[in-house]
Order: C-alpha cells, then sequence, then structure tokens
C-alpha cells in the first residue's frame, strides 16, 4: 500500500515538473503572447534585450479618424498600442470617448498630471470611457500600463 502512495507522488512530481518546464520553454512563452506580443513588450520595457518570439502575423489597425460630431463629441480609438488620433483640438463642453477596439488587451487611460481629472482605470475589450472637457487648456493624457501611449488634448473656447 505504501508503495502504490510513493508512486503516486511521484507521478505528481513528475508532472508538475513537466508543467513548471513547459511553462519556461517557447511553448510557454506562446502562451504568455496571448497577453502581450512582442512589440508591446520591446516598447514596454524601453526596448531592453528580450529573448525572441516567433513572428505572428500581424492585422493592419484600421484608421479611424477623431470623430466630432456637432461640435459635442470627439472619439479616440485604442487599438494596437495607440491612440487614434493622438492629438486633437476640442471645445469647452465636449464629451471625449475612448474606445478600446483592440482584441487582445485592456488599456487604463489617465490624464498626465499632478491634479489629474480623469482615470479610466480598465478600459476592457469592446469598452469605454467618456469624460467631459469643461475647462480651456492643454490636457496630455498616457496609458498606465504602456507609458509610451501618449496623446493630447486642446480644450479652447471656440
Amino acid at each position: 500500500m505504501q508503495k502504490k502512495g510513493v508512486i503516486v507522488v511521484l507521478v505528481i512530481i513528475i508532472l508538475l515538473g513537466i508543467i513548471y518546464y513547459l511553462g519556461f520553454t517557447k511553448q510557454g512563452e506562446e502562451v504568455m503572447d496571448i497577453f502581450l506580443g512582442e512589440e508591446d513588450i520591446k516598447e514596454a520595457n524601453n526596448a531592453q534585450q528580450i529573448p525572441s518570439f516567433p513572428e505572428e502575423p500581424q492585422k493592419p489597425i484600421q484608421e479611424m479618424p477623431a470623430q466630432i460630431i456637432e461640435g459635442k463629441i470627439a472619439l479616440i480609438e485604442i487599438n494596437g498600442t495607440k491612440f487614434n488620433p493622438d492629438e486633437i483640438n476640442i471645445t469647452v463642453g465636449t464629451n471625449v470617448t475612448w474606445i478600446n477596439t483592440d482584441p487582445r488587451r485592456a488599456y487604463d487611460v489617465y490624464e498626465r498630471a499632478d491634479n489629474q481629472k480623469f482615470n479610466s482605470f480598465r478600459i476592457g475589450v469592446g469598452e469605454n470611457f467618456s469624460y467631459m472637457f469643461d475647462e480651456t487648456g492643454t490636457y496630455y493624457f498616457s496609458d498606465a500600463i504602456f507609458k509610451f501611449m501618449k496623446g493630447t488634448i486642446r480644450v479652447t473656447n471656440e
């Protein structure tokens, strides 16, 4: 009976070892690549050297210009670790909506300022975040995860 228990424990240890090994080989890296692409990781690490991953075909990002409807709504698309457009000019009272069209990841848009006026926290796949700009000025925004993602909103009276 004790031999049977020892054999079961050894099989479990061997299986855990195989799972651990696969987690740190190319197969494991491909699984992790579901969450972040190689370009994302390089940019997030300020282009530091990282192990090479196999190239995966990238779908082209469809350009979506800022859409301003009746001067009071502006849309900014988030896709492929880019804001599109990354700069807009609007008037006071305009509602800006960031739309996450990226099929692979969530984003966190926030104002880069000491007196932060907006922070989306998590914008999941297919979700959006809106903020109404009620004061003139220049607002700089970024993503909390991918710090290299930056944008500017200029708000004027007219």
